[in-house]
């Protein structure tokens, strides 16, 4: 139990927790707000049903305060508008900042002096979760207590005489509720009150039995809580009270779902009931309940059990006869505004909203300057001592970060083993954090299209991939940064400042190394391209000319392109014998070079 409850990152765990709450406040409240306005101007025309489906919708929301991704929902479009607002390179207030960066220091972890942070149950982000949770399983425990009590003195009061239960049996069949509840009669209670939801009981008050007009009503108001599915609201309700119970404007949500919940079941009861409008406001002053000794005492949601609600209510009673039905056509409008509002509060961020920075340069620049300020407060990130890392120091900084596990990167990215040696050299871990590979990859998949498509002669789809690649490039940009900055927050202690020395002086003798050997190469690429430019520049005038100039400038392209043929033809048989000779050396790695690059010429 010790070793498992050891191996739990707590201050992750209480981050996580301080997080939900954060946001379940922020957007929870933002759709209390949005539903308030979308109801208001429309008081009297929407019906209590679909306002309390939405207003329950608001504790959904409190509870679950992320959901699926979706581009049209609340959560992107927020995105969309403090991008605009905050400007580029930032979404707005980000409402984890405050508590990652100080449950990154936890336990094992050094801040960038190199000094041991204290042991994770001191943290206030513990300390605050914590409290927090105690107080919601105390005042938990102590509703569940006051239900289960309640109920209990409910099941022990007299039950309802065979008449009484055929009329609850009959208000049932009418309104296709099942399982009939039980029922009880109190001698007490001022008025009748529902509750339960596996074995609902139903509990009637004496004074209901005077006139069987009243009970019938009554009995058709309650069991319509059933039919409608009030007693699931309930719990809903109850739950978001005690997760949040520190919050006002759950409170608020939770006092609108209670008073239009009753305004339905007062309009069924109408409608089914044998109560004249007059007779049943009449009812409803007689039932009202006092309000209860103890707010922590369990009150079920009564007919008539809300005080400061009862005059509103008769208003909405009085003004019934005037009420024509709503016709089918307004129900199936209620379902689509539900479906549409839900999916649209309910859902999460897409992910093509969630990113932090825009695939453009400047962008970029400001995604690899926060990469760099995360380094820069480590001592040995900035191996100069300028007091600003720059490109070579943040590569060589996280490429030590990577070489403390090596293993556990090569299980993650298996490509940044190069020559398949199932070890991580040094200059694997650099290029790899310098995100070589992705972007080779990414260049020759784009830029042998965009030769293809030039000498097809469709300038303008070349032009269209062009923009693709750049696009595609500055994403490539952010994934290798983001792959960086979380090897840096994640790492098992800092790498000393010789550690990343040694990594960069290895990695600028290999780059030297590599220049002079490729030397020769390099030149004779670039002749080749230069042949290559020379040939293009002719063909395009000898398009704009006619007769003997035109042709003339023909000839001398296809001089060029013969030159360069040539020497390309003479290169490719150069390198496939280097190949085979280092092949046959075992120097795999440098043949994989040549090939690459054997590869382009051969393509073109």
């Amino acid at each position: 139990m010790s070793t498992a409850l050891s191996e739990i990152d707590i201050p992750a765990v209480a981050t996580t927790l301080l997080e939900w709450i954060g946001h379940a406040l922020v957007f929870g409240t933002l759709v209390a707000g949005l539903t308030w306005l979308l109801i208001r101007p429309l008081r009297g025309r929407v019906s209590a049903g679909l306002q309390m489906a939405l207003w329950s919708i608001v504790l959904v929301k409190f509870l679950v305060p992320a959901g699926p991704g979706w581009s049209f929902s609340l959560g992107s479009t927020y995105e969309r508008l403090s991008a605009r607002i905050t400007g580029p390179g930032t979404v707005g207030p980000e409402l984890e900042i405050g508590f990652r960066s100080q449950a990154a220091t936890s336990v094992g972890e050094r801040t960038p002096s190199g000094a041991t942070v204290s042991a994770w149950p001191w943290s206030w982000q513990i300390v605050v979760a914590a409290g927090y949770l105690l107080v919601v399983l105390a005042l938990g425990v102590t509703r569940i207590q006051s239900y289960r009590a309640f109920r209990a003195r409910c099941l022990a009061l007299p039950e309802a005489d065979e008449a009484t239960r055929r009329l609850v049996r009959d208000v049932c069949r009418r309104l296709r509720v099942v399982p009939m509840p039980l029922v009880r009669i109190s001698d007490e209670s001022r008025a009748p009150f529902v509750m339960g939801i596996v074995r609902p009981l139903l509990v009637l008050s004496r004074r209901q039995f005077v006139r069987p007009d009243e009970l019938e009503t009554v009995v058709v108001h309650e069991i319509t809580h059933l039919r409608r599915g009030d007693m699931l609201v309930r719990c809903l309700q109850c739950l978001a009270g005690t997760v949040l119970f520190f919050w006002p404007v759950v409170a608020w949500v939770n006092r609108r779902i209670d008073r239009v919940r009753e305004h339905a079941c007062d309009e069924r009861a109408l409608r089914y009931g044998k109560l004249t409008a007059s007779g049943y406001a009449r009812c409803l002053l007689s039932a009202v309940q006092p309000p209860p000794a103890h707010r922590l005492t369990y009150q079920p949601a009564c007919m008539a059990g809300s005080p400061s609600t009862i005059e509103r209510r008769i208003d909405v009673i009085l003004t019934f006869p005037n009420r024509s039905r709503r016709r089918p056509v307004w129900g199936l409008l209620a379902v689509a505004i539900l479906v549409a509002w839900g999916g649209f509060t309910l859902t999460g961020v897409a992910e093509d909203s969630k990113t932090q920075y825009a695939n453009t340069e400047e962008d970029m620049r400001l995604h690899a300057q926060a990469v760099y300020d995360q380094v820069n407060e480590y001592a040995a990130g900035d191996l100069d001592g300028s007091g600003e890392v720059t490109k070579d120091e943040c590569w060589a900084f996280v490429a030590a970060v990577a070489l403390q596990q090596p293993q556990t990167l090569l299980a993650d990215y298996p490509q940044a083993d190069q020559n398949q040696d199932g070890k991580l050299g040094v200059v694997e871990a650099y290029q790899f954090v310098r995100g070589d590979l992705d972007l080779t990859k990414l260049h020759k998949e784009y830029e042998l299209a965009v030769k293809q498509t030039k000498k097809s002669g469709d300038k303008q789809q070349a032009k269209e991939l062009k923009a693709e690649m750049f696009a595609a490039e500055m994403a490539a940009y952010h994934v290798i940064l983001d792959r960086r900055a979380q090897f840096v927050a994640e790492m098992n202690g800092e790498p000393t400042r010789d550690e990343v020395k040694a990594i960069a002086e290895k990695v600028a003798q290999f780059e030297a190394k590599k220049k002079v050997k490729k030397g020769s190469l390099d030149e004779t690429l670039a002749k080749i391209a230069g042949l290559e430019k020379k040939a293009a520049g002719m063909r395009d005038k000898a398009a704009q000319l006619d007769g003997d100039k035109a042709a003339k400038y023909e000839a001398k392209a296809q001089q060029l392109e013969q030159e360069a043929a040539d020497m390309t033809a003479k290169l490719i048989q150069g390198l496939t014998g280097k190949i085979a000779k280092l092949e046959a050396a075992g120097q795999q790695e440098k043949a994989d070079e040549l090939k690459a690059i054997l590869a382009e010429l051969e393509a073109d």
